[in-house]
């Protein structure tokens, strides 16, 4: 429901999606620096904040967003 979405303030929507961000960026370029364990953990995080940003209705987005990371 796109009345639900727009509920969401734009500002959390853009923190969820500079955090996914942030986070597929260490996982792709700094994942040599991290034990199995802390790849386990940011792995987590990553589905996480994907989920979150599917919940304030930036989906479309996140996809984009890990798309563009995994393409380098």
């Amino acid at each position: 429901n796109d009345a639900y979405y727009r509920s969401y303030d734009p500002y959390l929507r853009s923190t969820y999606l500079a955090r996914l961000s942030r986070l597929v960026w260490i996982r792709h370029r700094r994942s040599e620096d991290l034990t199995d364990l802390g790849l386990a953990m940011l792995d987590r995080c990553i589905e996480a904040t994907r989920l979150d940003c599917i919940d304030v209705g930036a989906a479309g987005a996140a996809a984009r967003i890990i798309a563009a990371v995994e393409q380098r």
